[in-house]
């Protein structure tokens, strides 16, 4: 969860803060991110998409930002219309082939 600091003292309003109880609260989070793989499946084609996880103290972490978040829905996208050379824009696209064991 977010850490906050109470401000008794203050009277404006910011984005960032929070009125409870008559206080004004500031958010201080602390926010990493870690590159990453994901693999994308598709059909008879698996891409892998370098993303990073953003690990925060706020919400479900980790996450992904949007624009991590679009580029794996680009790249599904691209495999699932065939077009393997708009999925090798954002991402190393394997053909897999099955084995007989």
């Amino acid at each position: 969860m977010d850490r906050l600091r109470a401000d008794p003292q203050h009277t404006g309003r910011r984005s960032s803060e929070s009125k409870v109880s008559g206080r004004a609260f500031h958010c201080v989070e602390d926010i990493t991110a870690m590159k990453t793989r994901k693999l994308v499946h598709i059909g008879e084609y698996a891409a892998e998409v370098e993303v990073e996880l953003i690990d925060g103290e706020a919400g479900w972490p980790p996450y992904l930002s949007v624009k991590d978040a679009d580029k794996l829905d680009g790249v599904r996208e691209a495999l699932e219309c065939g077009d393997l050379e708009r999925a090798s824009q954002f991402a190393r696209v394997f053909r897999l082939t099955p084995i007989e064991a």
